[in-house]
């Protein structure tokens, strides 16, 4: 069997695989370390996978031992187990090359990393980017699982587990909200800026900052989120007229903000 033939299905193996570090982080729901150990199962040599989010669901569904019935997770419900895996740090996804369909063409999509120290640039798997997409003389490689003798020591900000717990609560299973606001805690905590949220404290005061300056809104509270990780703000602040969505209006805003959590 070829790449060409190869489905998201052959990559599966036999074993899923909890870590120590992922068994041992109280945050995560047991169903997210049991995503975590799904993921486990399609990754390969390289550290990665390309399971889809219809093969993790499939891969996450229970059949009722009693009547034979499947209980399958929804969609919304494994973006917010990715989300928690990817905000205490356990996978990096990113898009990349897959490996070519029957017609021989090479289409890019997600990869999901598993690990808690990532890095992006060098190393790893071959992948199966076409030739001609390559500088000349460059080694085709995928971003492997740091080693302990790589000089790269990037490691994606991880967010406090009593952080985390706020933003889970607020958001509760609306996964697009619980991604947002987990972007954009990484994001204080990521250079130029590098002002991480310390304390549940500091995050409700922004959470109260959001649902006050949006009107409760979540279009609104996603516009603002979406804002403030563009800008590199510590804060949110209500939209600009213009940016306001469809029936939104707007409120009373504070100038000062809480720049200082």
């Amino acid at each position: 069997m070829n790449h060409a033939e190869q489905s998201d299905d052959f990559w599966g193996g036999y074993y899923s695989v909890i870590p120590d570090p992922v068994s041992d982080d109280a945050s995560l729901r047991w169903g997210t370390m049991v995503l975590y150990a799904k993921i486990t199962k399609y990754a390969r040599k390289g550290g990665f996978c390309y399971a889809s989010n219809a093969t993790l669901i499939r891969e996450m569904t229970r059949i009722d031992p009693k009547t034979g019935a499947e209980q399958p997770i929804t969609e919304r419900t494994l973006q917010s187990m990715l989300a928690e895996l990817k905000a205490r740090g356990h996978i990096w996804i990113d898009t990349g090359p897959h490996p070519p369909d029957k017609n021989g063409i090479v289409r890019k999509g997600r990869r999901i990393y598993i690990g808690r120290t990532l890095v992006p640039p060098a190393g790893g798997e071959e992948n199966f980017t076409p030739e001609e997409n390559f500088t000349q003389g460059m080694k085709k490689i995928s971003p492997p699982i740091i080693s302990n003798n790589n000089k790269s020591k990037y490691k994606p900000p991880i967010i406090p587990q009593d952080v985390l717990e706020v933003i889970q609560n607020f958001a509760g299973e609306d996964a697009q909200l619980l991604e947002a606001l987990t972007a954009f805690v990484v994001n204080r905590a990521t250079p130029p800026q590098a002002k991480p949220v310390k304390t549940s404290y500091g995050m409700k005061r922004l959470i109260g900052d959001l649902v006050t300056r949006s009107d409760g809104r979540r279009d609104v509270q996603l516009r603002m989120i979406d804002n403030a990780i563009q800008g590199n703000w510590r804060g949110f602040w209500a939209p600009r007229e213009d940016e306001l969505p469809e029936g939104a209006v707007r409120t009373q805003d504070d100038e000062e903000g809480i720049d200082g959590i």
